[in-house]
């Protein structure tokens, strides 16, 4: 849930509004936010850095709600290999998509590979 009151909104929704947002002093860290005379600046590399970590946070979550947590829990009606393998398979999937130029229109195949590896890593973690 967000205090922001976007919890309706998908994940691509809330990018796009991140990103057309000014950025405000929590996302910079440390750095003051420029006064409102100056000129916007590029964003920098820690608040893209923030950006996109949000962006996979709330795919993933997303994501994991609406398959009811099959990557880490599945159902196991033909495959018995277990999590870790099957999250491996995966990820050969999304990295044979990348090396082979043969991505769909819709799917954000990096984005994708990235989640995973995420998941393995939170696999790890169990």
């Amino acid at each position: 849930m967000s205090c922001d009151g976007d919890e309706q909104l998908t994940y691509e929704e809330r990018w796009s509004e991140r990103l057309a947002r000014k950025p405000s002093s929590h996302d910079m860290g440390d750095a003051q936010a420029a006064p409102p005379t100056a000129q916007p600046e590029a964003p920098t590399t820690a608040q893209l850095i923030v950006s996109v970590c949000a962006e996979v946070q709330d795919m993933l979550i997303e994501k994991n709600a609406a398959y009811g947590d099959s990557a880490l829990r599945p159902l196991r009606v033909f495959s018995h290999a277990d999590t870790r393998e099957q999250l491996l398979v995966r990820l050969d999937d999304k990295l044979s998509r990348i090396a082979r130029g043969r991505e769909y229109a819709d799917d954000d195949t990096v984005l994708d590979l990235i989640g995973y590896l995420i998941l393995l890593r939170v696999y790890e973690k169990l």
